[in-house]
C-alpha cells in the first residue's frame, strides 16, 4: 500500500509517495515518486501529515 509521507528539512516540507517493503526480515520504505514541497490537494487515503 502507498501513502504520501512528509519529510521536514528546516522551515520546509518535501512530499514523497511512497511504499513498504520485506528486506531480510524488516520493514524497509521506497520512494516511488517525489511531490514536492507543496502539500498535496484533496483528501488522500493514508496521509498522516502534521
Amino acid at each position: 500500500m502507498a501513502y504520501i509521507r512528509e519529510k521536514r528539512r528546516g522551515r520546509r516540507s518535501y512530499y514523497y509517495l511512497v511504499e513498504n517493503y520485506r528486506e531480510d526480515g524488516h520493514t524497509r520504505q521506497r520512494v516511488i515518486k517525489y511531490l514536492g514541497t507543496k502539500r498535496p490537494r484533496g483528501r488522500q487515503k493514508g496521509f498522516r501529515g502534521t
